[in-house]
């Protein structure tokens, strides 16, 4: 039985299968590739955290010390001049570590991907619907946003 282009109704069937293979697949790379970079992502966090903390000690360790000057220079004795200067670093660097996140966090699922799977079939169902509605039978449009055909 042909429809309204000219094409049986199995055509159009097995041309509908074709374009959602087509689409499930791009949909399967597109997952791939994003939870790709999000591992590259947590690879490289280890080695740029390892950094910050590095420079950070360096550079509490100069302050602290010039810190500990001034108050020598004041006329505090130098073992309490480091003793207030190590209280004050020690505090700071507690209420840091309360702050820091859990790896519950961390993000492992590829929401973009996602999104894209759901408007895709909200536009597929739509499009049958109406298809359905005008011709009676389903046909492919040649306008939507991805080409089904071959």
């Amino acid at each position: 039985m042909a429809t309204a282009t000219g094409k049986t109704t199995r055509q159009l069937i097995g041309q509908l299968f074709h374009g959602l293979r087509g689409l499930a697949r791009d949909h399967v790379h597109e997952i791939q590739h994003e939870r790709k970079e999000e591992r590259e992502a947590r690879a490289r966090a280890p080695v740029q955290i390892s950094i910050a903390i590095g420079v950070t000690l360096v550079g509490g360790v100069l302050i602290g010390q010039a810190l500990a000057l001034g108050l020598t220079a004041l006329g505090v004795p130098g073992w309490a001049s480091c003793a207030i200067i190590g209280a004050i670093v020690l505090v700071v660097g507690i209420q840091l570590i309360k702050k820091l996140p859990g790896t519950g966090d961390m993000d492992t699922i590829p929401e973009h991907a996602i999104k894209r799977i759901g408007a895709d079939l909200k536009e597929l169902a739509a499009e049958v619907v109406h298809d359905v509605k005008t011709a009676g039978q389903p046909q492919l449009a040649a306008t939507s946003r991805r080409d089904v055909t071959e």
